[in-house]
């Protein structure tokens, strides 16, 4: 029996607002993770008491949840409307924009490192960030910022706890190995996961309803993405993008069959009241129903029932 996340965060959906960062507080800028550098906007997300408090199960929620969050494009809008969806990634009430962009951007990068893996392609990320030396050895590309990494809430705590850890992520990464550029990027990403898991604290315990079954209890939203992330890599885990929304979604028997092309019901419904509207301006333009048919991938039965529906 597999593993199971179990992860529920509680915030307030409508107490998120983008304020100054106080004048003797400076953003961590990371590069190339906060590519405006010292232009990167000085502004923190900060949770105020507003309204009913919302208790959600993101990776239940959103089977994809780390593939979407790293297709997110790091602006003010799109990370409040993330965090007014999921909540915040930290436990923290005040997190400085410099921080969500870099969570972003290093998602991104480590999840384009594993598919470029997985597809076997050598060209692109690959072929730029893995490249063997002379001595065909390959280095591992952002080693500090990825490898030897330190979150926010534990750098602003500043606690033994924290200090403690710190020892731990030195010895996680290594400087590159002697391998293909693929197997360095295999090796990269797993080391980039485990950097994170150790990191942000994931606790392991049996579940008392099913004592065969691992449960894994992330602390935060953050820790909870990177460990659906690492699921995926463990269990080999396929995902499909919406054809309306263009958002991902796990396929697997047990959450979305195979056949599945749409995120959700409400994208389904869209589809089907689009198909059907192209389907009669097709119509009116002289389209037989075999060529509308075939033009919107539907069957000529539905398309006839649609335009006698006219």
């Amino acid at each position: 029996m597999t593993a199971i996340l179990n992860f529920e965060n509680r915030f307030w959906p409508n107490g998120f607002s983008w304020e100054k960062l106080p004048k003797n507080e400076e953003p961590r800028i990371r590069e190339p993770w906060n590519p405006l550098g010292e232009a990167t906007p000085r502004i923190e997300l900060v949770t105020q008491d507003i309204g009913e408090r919302a208790r959600v199960a993101p990776t239940v929620l959103d089977s994809g949840l780390f593939r979407n969050m790293a297709r997110l494009e790091p602006t003010p809008e799109q990370i409040l409307a993330f965090a007014g969806r999921y909540g915040s990634l930290w436990t923290a009430d005040h997190v400085p924009f410099s921080e969500w962009e870099y969570e972003v951007r290093t998602l991104r990068f480590v999840l384009q490192a594993w598919d470029a893996v997985v597809e076997k392609k050598r060209g692109g990320i690959i072929a730029e960030h893995f490249k063997p030396d002379a001595g065909g050895s390959v280095s591992f590309p952002f080693f500090d910022s990825l490898l030897r990494y330190e979150p926010f809430d534990l750098v602003v705590k500043k606690t033994a706890r924290a200090k403690s850890r710190g020892a731990v992520w030195g010895t996680l990464g290594v400087s590159g190995v002697k391998a293909s550029p693929l197997d360095a990027a295999r090796r990269f990403v797993v080391e980039a996961i485990n950097a994170r898991l150790v990191a942000l604290g994931v606790d392991a315990k049996l579940s008392p309803a099913e004592a065969t079954r691992l449960t894994f209890c992330p602390r935060n939203l953050l820790g909870a993405i990177w460990l659906q992330f690492a699921m995926a890599v463990s269990e080999s885990k396929e995902y499909r993008f919406c054809d309306v929304c263009g958002r991902a979604f796990e396929l697997d028997p047990d959450v979305n069959r195979i056949s599945r092309f749409y995120c959700d019901n409400a994208c389904r419904v869209k589809a089907y009241r689009v198909r059907k509207s192209e389907a009669k301006k097709l119509h009116k333009r002289g389209k037989t129903p075999k060529q509308i048919a075939d033009q919107i991938g539907s069957d000529i039965d539905t398309v006839k029932t649609w335009l006698k529906g006219k």
